[in-house]
């Protein structure tokens, strides 16, 4: 949210929705809509703008979507964490498999959030680091097969130091 500006992208006062303003042949148009996590946004509706305030009805129609969808998602999260948790403890297969690729995701998670939370590009990034954009991109995709030495630079580039646990 910190590197969309303002103009384009703001919160409605007194609400936990947001209003996007696109400007087309002169006129202006909100889209209105949610977070749901820190990453997806919800737009909802949208409508040209006619006046400074936002109509109840508008918010209204946002608010029915955000509990909508919000409900939904959990319905289906719940079904799927039950099938995960069935098959980690069913599947042995699946089970090594699944610890190998979510810690692999969780590290591609980390070097994004990090890059993102200090508003760096991976141009800025491949810069410190004295490597090609496409070569941060790969990392950021499959951070398991990462070595040691590239996460040190990483790091070094983010400002930041590496630690290693075993847990």
């Amino acid at each position: 949210m910190a590197v969309v500006p303002k103009n384009y992208f703001k919160h409605l006062a007194g609400t936990e929705f947001y209003e996007c303003r696109v400007e087309f042949t002169g006129n202006t148009y909100r889209l209105l809509g949610f977070f749901y996590g820190e990453r997806l946004i919800i737009l909802t509706n949208g409508f040209m703008k006619k006046t400074q305030k936002t109509p109840k009805k508008r918010n209204q129609i946002v608010r029915t979507a955000n509990e909508r969808f919000s409900c939904t998602r959990r319905n289906v999260m719940d079904d799927l964490d039950r099938f995960i948790q069935e098959q980690l403890e069913t599947a042995p297969e699946f089970k090594r498999e699944w610890e190998k690729d979510w810690s692999d995701f969780i590290l591609n998670s980390e070097l994004v959030s990090l890059r993102e939370f200090l508003q760096m590009t991976q141009e800025d990034v491949a810069k410190k680091m004295h490597t090609t954009k496409s070569a941060v991109s790969r990392w950021e995709k499959h951070g398991g097969d990462i070595r040691v030495s590239t996460l040190q630079k990483m790091a070094h580039a983010f400002g930041k130091k590496l630690k290693i646990q075993f847990v």
